[in-house]
């Protein structure tokens, strides 16, 4: 069994491809992230998505924002918003909110066991030491070659603290700690701060998979390394 941990921004993102008003509201990642989930649907006897505590209530919390983003880029009249209750607005949301409830269905939701806690933050504080080494060697590199730092460990210092993103990386570790043998744990995002690679930068994704044997990528890259090893 493979088991893939589904990011936030994955869900947002596949949850959010609606028309409303004669506009084509579509999340620019929606494409990529819904072939994630028919993915799930069609290796479920092999392929399992985790659903993680965090995400789960990062979803709750970012929706309305991630909607409104998309809405705005395709040209919507972002008025709507700014008047509570408003019926536009509600009915927008409640069509996406819809999507991602049939999309969460697809997964499991991982809530932990009865050492959970304990577990869970040993391994935070283990994620915490491991950015705080990415930072230090940053900065030496930056001091001795700047401009042959890697991409993708630049914008992880630039963009620090990543607090909700070291929890998600904490709750993964723990959820494949769960799990007996050596099994296959991916985590899905479009986060090239810190879970996607910049094109051939791997810095952060390198060490987290040589770490803690995650292994962070872009949906379709996941997609291809299951299918050619299906």
């Amino acid at each position: 069994m493979k088991y893939i941990v589904f990011d936030t921004n994955i869900i947002l993102s596949a949850s959010i491809n609606v028309y409303y008003k004669r506009k084509h509201i579509q999340h620019e990642f929606n494409d990529e992230s819904t072939e994630l989930f028919e993915l799930i649907k069609d290796y479920k006897k092999t392929v399992k998505g985790i659903l993680l505590e965090k995400v789960y209530s990062e979803c709750d919390s970012t929706l309305m924002s991630a909607v409104k983003d998309a809405y705005k880029k395709a040209g919507g009249d972002m008025s709507i918003f700014k008047e509570i209750n408003h019926d536009d607005a509600t009915n927008l949301g409640l069509q996406v909110i819809f999507k991602m409830i049939e999309l969460i269905g697809l997964l499991e939701l991982y809530t932990g066991s009865t050492d959970y806690e304990n577990q869970y933050n040993k391994n935070l504080n283990k994620v915490k030491d491991m950015s705080k080494k990415l930072i230090q060697e940053c900065k030496e590199q930056r001091q001795l070659a700047p401009d042959l730092v890697p991409d993708q460990l630049d914008k992880f210092v630039d963009n620090y603290p990543h607090d909700a993103d070291e929890i998600i990386l904490a709750q993964s570790i723990t959820f494949k700690n769960s799990l007996y043998g050596k099994p296959c744990v991916f985590l899905a995002s479009k986060d090239m701060k810190f879970f996607s690679p910049r094109g051939n930068s791997k810095t952060v994704t390198k060490r987290i998979y040589k770490k803690f044997g995650i292994q962070c990528d872009h949906p379709r890259e996941i997609i291809k390394i299951i299918k050619n090893t299906a």
